[in-house]
């Protein structure tokens, strides 16, 4: 039992570090358990010079959303091929986009991911709670992430 607790309890730490990195934890600034932007900072409020922001109107239509991140992929300068973390709601509503025909543009999740030029789109059910946020383009492969004293969490 003893294991499994430890086991359960660092993937919940995982889980919060990786919601650390893309959006933050969440808690406010005065919180004891507040992480400490300094040390795990945000890719959602980087800085300009390392994170492109692209604002959108808030009642913007998925077609129009999808053109406007394929046309804004272009200030994408990390390695590779970065992954589209966004909300399920997102996902759905691009995933639902007709053509005239009434057929669907995108039948799966493989498919509009290389529409949009990425490895995966993953959705993240934290975004949700940042609804001003629809997507983070990033491959995490052009961050560092580390402990110091020997891993000590």
């Amino acid at each position: 039992v003893v294991a499994w607790m430890k086991q359960e309890m660092r993937v919940m730490l995982n889980e919060e570090i990786a919601r650390a990195i893309l959006i933050g934890d969440g808690r406010e600034v005065m919180a004891e358990d507040k992480i400490n932007e300094q040390n795990i900072r945000p890719i959602c409020r980087d800085d300009e010079l390392y994170a492109h922001k692209v604002t959108v109107a808030s009642n913007i239509n998925p077609a129009t959303l999808i053109e406007r991140m394929i046309r804004e992929r272009k200030n994408y300068k990390g390695e590779g091929k970065p992954t589209l973390y966004t909300t399920d709601e997102i996902l759905i509503d691009m995933l639902l986009i007709k053509d005239k025909v009434g057929r669907r543009l995108y039948n799966t999740e493989t498919e509009l991911a290389s529409a949009l030029r990425v490895k995966e789109i993953v959705p993240v059910e934290p975004m949700e709670s940042i609804p001003e946020l629809l997507g983070i383009f990033v491959n995490l492969n052009d961050y560092s992430l580390g402990a110091d004293k020997g891993g000590q969490i």
